[in-house]
């Protein structure tokens, strides 16, 4: 689980690797998450938001492809009605 901090909210993540370390360099992915348009490749998946991260953004690009999958219940507060409604968030 790693912690993510924008702006006013904070998220915790899974974070979904495909890693040869297995390791996690929280300060990488602390300067990686540091603004709103540092998540801007995103997809919406039935059970949640998933996001992925540019090499070099959170890990090096040996550690693979960074992706996490943020869950509908954990953020459909801060999302608007219309998105809410049309995704069949309950």
């Amino acid at each position: 689980m790693v912690s993510v901090e924008t702006g006013s909210i904070k998220f915790e993540l899974t974070l979904v690797r495909t890693m040869k370390s297995g390791n996690l360099d929280q300060e990488w992915i602390d300067r990686g998450t540091q603004d709103w348009e540092d998540f801007g490749s995103f997809v919406f998946l039935p059970a949640g938001i998933g996001i992925l991260f540019a090499p070099y953004q959170v890990a090096c690009y040996a550690d693979g492809p960074q992706f996490v999958e943020i869950p509908y219940e954990r953020i459909k507060l801060f999302m608007r009605n219309e998105y809410v409604s049309a995704l069949g968030i309950r």
